[in-house]
């Protein structure tokens, strides 16, 4: 059996900034927690809150921002990928309007990987944009877990069942053995029970040691800057 000292674990939340996304700025300045967050442009855009949430994940050393495209397809998933010329026109949209200095990506509603000339993919109709976007030196990024509601107790997963997953899912079926990214999602945070669980989760992690946190930059096979070359001369 490996030692759990070796497992990573990422935090990530999509579709944000929200009501409820500020409780993230608070939490990682609070406990030195590492968390990515996949932003959509519309959402930064949506009023003066979202914008100011945004401002304070640029000042907070905690928070990695990265893309989630502009449109997150407008809900039509299907339509959206039947274009990948206008999913990479809306990333490089997203990119350009935040001011990322990454090039990390997750596409909306598909659990996609691009890493190291690695692959994953879910729905294959989202091959031909992710693809594009490798070449155009985006790192694309899906998940290994998910932090889902239980229907049948009417409330999200507890802190103890996450944990239990991560112990059973480290060194399995996940993108790289030893390193697990959870999908979370920005609109859970207003909910009382979830963000229990979250801190709890978080304290549990670190006062046990089965694991340590990380940021998506430290994940295997990352290249570090940004490819800014590739990028800038795409036309969108």
């Amino acid at each position: 059996m490996r030692p759990a000292q070796q497992v990573s674990i990422y935090l990530t939340f999509d579709d944000g900034p929200m009501t409820g996304s500020e409780f993230l700025d608070s939490l990682t300045a609070t406990d030195s927690i590492p968390v990515d967050v996949f932003l959509i442009g519309v959402q930064v855009e949506r009023d003066g809150k979202a914008k100011k949430t945004f401002e304070r994940y640029q000042q907070n050393p905690f928070i990695e921002m990265a893309n989630h495209s502009y449109s997150h397809a407008s809900g039509h998933y299907r339509m959206f990928y039947s274009h990948p010329e206008k999913v990479v026109a809306d990333v490089l949209l997203n990119k350009k309007l935040l001011g990322l200095r990454n090039n990390f990506v997750r596409l909306p509603g598909r659990n996609t990987w691009r890493i190291a000339n690695r692959r994953r993919t879910d729905l294959i109709d989202a091959n031909p944009s992710a693809d594009s976007l490798a070449k155009l030196g985006f790192q694309l990024f899906g998940w290994d877990m998910e932090w889902r509601f239980d229907s049948t107790l009417q409330q999200y997963l507890s802190a103890e069942k996450m944990i239990a997953c991560v112990r059973n899912s480290a060194w399995g079926n996940v993108f790289e053995k030893g390193h697990v990214v959870i999908l979370c999602h920005d609109w859970m945070l207003p909910d009382p029970y979830f963000r229990e669980q979250l801190v709890l989760f978080v304290k549990t992690v670190r006062a046990t040691g089965i694991a340590g946190f990380s940021h998506l930059s430290k994940y295997p096979g990352i290249k570090a800057g940004t490819d800014s070359a590739l990028i800038v001369h795409h036309k969108l």
